[in-house]
């Protein structure tokens, strides 16, 4: 498999997701024009090798999947920064964008994120979730620059994450069914790096760690945050479905986030600006069509 993977949304590789703009707020940034892809198998070269690091620690007894990913993240306070690893930004750890998750029918009975249920399926929200945290944890934060041993030694003391919540499927203007799965706190690391403690970043891979850093802004060090590397409480959601596509089983989910420490009403806004601009990507980029959502589905009042 390739080490330097373009990945395609629905056969498209090229990738340029609304932007998302508040007023008051940073607006939103996509550096990356591509559709990027890594492989979850052992074998997978992909990315600094992180698609076999997904498999060993996040998915051990999957078979071997594809995640296509497109996405955008908050500019930063300063040229080359971001908001991504800036502690002081609404955007602090958030991206936002879409999956499209192929699964080969030679080796999954199911589409990954759904399980069997009577003649069809129904979405395992877990799964999600599980993709979204290992996308955070190893995708994002790994090429980025944090220490491999840091995420491991982070995902272990992290607590568990709250039971998601998914709402009545709707159905779109083709007839498909999709799932929104919310979940309200999902602890995952963060590339943050302090000035007050020796923790800097790592370079696992010489191309793709300073790409990840151009995309997604270096961090911007506060007093008030001391210690690098922190776990971030994230609150989520996304919207689910799948088709069949020949001898694959296809995964589209598309979404956003906001860490715990942005209040309300400005985080119930900026998930639902992010949720609006995945959504109106993949109503372009797919053929399915994404449905619109509720207004309490758009800005829930949590």
């Amino acid at each position: 498999m390739s080490p330097f993977p373009i990945g395609r949304f629905d056969h498209r590789s090229v990738a340029r997701l609304p932007p998302v703009r508040l007023r008051g707020l940073a607006p939103s940034m996509a550096r990356s024009p591509m559709v990027m892809a890594f492989d979850v198998d052992a074998t997978s070269r992909s990315i600094a090798g992180v698609g076999a690091i997904v498999k060993a620690d996040c998915f051990p007894d999957a078979p071997p999947f594809r995640c296509n990913v497109a996405f955008a993240c908050g500019r930063g306070a300063r040229v080359h920064r971001g908001g991504y690893a800036d502690p002081w930004s609404p955007w602090f750890n958030v991206f936002y964008g879409a999956y499209q998750v192929d699964a080969p029918v030679s080796a999954w009975d199911r589409p990954f994120g759904f399980r069997a249920a009577g003649d069809g399926f129904v979405i395992d929200p877990h799964e999600v979730v599980r993709l979204g945290r290992a996308d955070w944890d190893y995708l994002t934060a790994y090429p980025y620059g944090v220490p491999l041993d840091v995420i491991r030694g982070r995902r272990a003391e992290a607590p568990p994450a709250a039971a998601p919540e998914v709402d009545d499927s709707t159905l779109d203007a083709l007839g498909r069914r999709w799932d929104l799965v919310r979940c309200d706190d999902v602890a995952v690391v963060s590339g943050y790096v302090s000035a007050r403690d020796p923790a800097a970043l790592a370079t696992p891979h010489r191309v793709w760690s300073p790409l990840w850093r151009t995309c997604f802004g270096r961090p911007t060090a506060r007093p008030d945050h001391p210690d690098s590397f922190p776990l971030v409480h994230m609150r989520t959601q996304f919207l689910v479905s799948w088709a069949r596509d020949g001898e694959w089983f296809r995964t589209f989910v598309c979404g956003g986030a906001v860490s715990h420490h942005v209040a309300d009403p400005t985080a119930g806004a900026l998930l639902a600006a992010q949720l609006d601009a995945a959504r109106s990507w993949v109503a372009r980029a797919a053929r399915p069509r994404v449905p619109q959502l509720r207004r309490r589905d758009a800005a829930p009042d949590r």
